[in-house]
């Protein structure tokens, strides 16, 4: 192990922190029960990157405190043969790691006044982009395209979004069509809520999925806001290659976003439900602020005692807020490993390392908990591995 010993101010380096003081305030000495009590030095910087990407240089910079003005010592535990360094001058912890440094490096630190101790421990990622390597995909319909199948009873839906980014000369050139069966003369039903980046029209249907392209449908005007639209009408062609029709293009580009659709025949069936969707994401309203938990997106895995995950989403929300993101168990004491995410209202991807330390069984979940902020929140692409 290479360590190195400096006086030196310090500061936080934390993806997983064990925090712990090795003291306690101490009365004070000379019978004087006004004098001050000694403390433990604390760390007081920022908290560091906690990912590193491959042939890109890494540094920060440690600096601390100590209420009783004591000189500190430093000391630094890094991996044996670790690409990081520490320059005992300057407080800075740097290196660039290589292809053959991918993975995860533990670095310990410690802080002492001669008296106290004070210590943190640090998961380092080194991947590209700073992402751990992982084997696999532990979840099932990850992008949300059967729906919310699989996934806890969230308050939430699938939402479908197409970007119009051009515009064009037909509005059947940008489309979103969903296969189905219809039956010519059937009275049916077709419900749905939408909203664009900019107010426009839009045409919503039901029709042969082939030549002559025979259908039913309607033009409304979209808003920025959602609203609800309906068009009740006989079929006027139907077979087993028929589909749901929501036409976006024309002279408007933009994004459009749909939900909650259903197609009712007349004995009040959704037919829209009995072929799985494709291309769609989830989304949360939050109208009223609580607990993280009072909305909750999650999906029951097996999690291993100890090992470190890597969860990687895409996420953006109508007003920037926080996330928290994570696993844990499915069960009480609940017990998790989670961070807080700030997200924005842009699509972003985003990605966690968290060490599962002493929980995890069959019963355990990846989470999302977003009932603590208003707003609407939208996630896609969720993956979940086990860091390599």
């Amino acid at each position: 192990m290479k360590t190195k010993n400096l006086k030196i101010k310090l500061s936080t380096l934390a993806l997983a922190i064990a925090l712990t003081g090795c003291g306690a305030d101490l009365e004070p000495v000379d019978g004087d029960s006004t004098g001050p009590r000694f403390e433990a030095p604390q760390f007081t910087s920022i908290a560091a990157e906690t990912a590193a990407a491959v042939d890109e240089e890494y540094s920060h910079t440690f600096t601390a405190s100590d209420t009783d003005g004591d000189d500190l010592t430093l000391s630094a535990i890094l991996p044996d043969g670790s690409w990081l360094n520490f320059d005992a001058s300057t407080g800075v912890l740097s290196g660039t790691p290589g292809t053959g440094d991918k993975g995860l490096s533990s670095v310990s630190v410690n802080v002492t006044d001669g008296m106290f101790t004070t210590s943190e421990n640090v998961l380092i990622s080194v991947g590209s982009g700073g992402k751990p390597d992982t084997a696999g995909n532990l979840l099932t319909n990850s992008s949300f395209d059967a729906g919310l199948t699989d996934w806890s009873e969230a308050p939430g839906v699938s939402v479908y979004e197409q970007l119009v980014p051009e515009p064009t000369a037909n509005v059947y050139e940008i489309n979103l069509s969903h296969g189905l069966t219809l039956v010519t003369g059937e009275v049916y039903t077709l419900s749905y809520d939408a909203k664009a980046s900019t107010a426009r029209p839009m045409t919503a249907g039901f029709g042969f999925a082939h030549d002559p392209w025979t259908n039913n449908t309607h033009t409304v005007e979209l808003t920025t806001e959602w609203q609800t639209y309906e068009l009740m009408e006989a079929a006027a062609g139907g077979d087993d290659n028929s589909r749901t029709i929501f036409d976006m293009g024309g002279p408007i580009i933009g994004d459009i976003e749909l939900r909650n659709i259903s197609l009712l025949d007349s004995t009040g069936t959704d037919i829209f439900a009995t072929t799985a969707p494709v291309g769609s994401y989830y989304e949360a309203s939050i109208a009223t602020a609580g607990n993280p938990w009072d909305v909750n997106l999650s999906q029951v895995m097996t999690i291993i005692p100890d090992a470190i995950y890597v969860v990687e989403f895409k996420a953006k929300a109508s007003v920037a807020r926080n996330i928290t993101v994570g696993v844990g168990l499915a069960h009480d004491p609940w017990d998790n490993a989670v961070e807080s995410i700030a997200i924005t209202t842009e699509w972003v991807t985003y990605f966690i390392v968290v060490p599962a330390t002493g929980f995890g069984d069959d019963n355990s979940r990846v989470l999302f908990d977003m009932g603590d902020e208003v707003g609407d929140v939208s996630i896609d692409d969720i993956t979940v591995g086990i860091a390599q």
